[in-house]
């Protein structure tokens, strides 16, 4: 396959990834900003592992874990050192599978469509 033909595809990943991630920072700024103005603390802090692919590149991880971070009441702590999951820091995590799956679902699934 030519280059150019490799490279559009994930310039829409990209310019897609984008919008959905300000969106995402938007609710999370709200719900942190809610959390801080409560009179009484909804927190359910807990640490998850987000389990990586085993072809997943150390730019997906950088880029990944970077919007995590990014991300109001989420922090990436850690990468496995056989790099099988991220360990992340989070002040809602009452559900962790669901979290983990939302995580998947949204964020990882976007990310690996730029880099592949």
């Amino acid at each position: 396959m030519s280059h150019a033909r490799r490279i559009v595809p994930r310039i829409f990943a990209g310019a897609s990834l984008a919008p959905w991630f300000l969106k995402e920072l938007v609710k999370s700024c709200l719900q942190v900003a809610l959390d801080c103005i409560r009179p009484r603390l909804t927190l359910t802090p807990a640490i998850i592992r987000l389990p990586l692919r085993p072809d997943i590149t150390d730019a997906e991880i950088f880029l990944l874990s970077g919007l995590i971070t990014l991300t109001p009441g989420t922090l990436t702590l850690d990468v496995a050192g056989d790099r099988s999951c991220l360990m992340i820091h989070c002040l809602h995590g009452s559900d962790p599978e669901a979290l983990v799956q939302e995580l998947q679902d949204g964020m990882a699934r976007r990310v690996r469509g730029v880099f592949r």
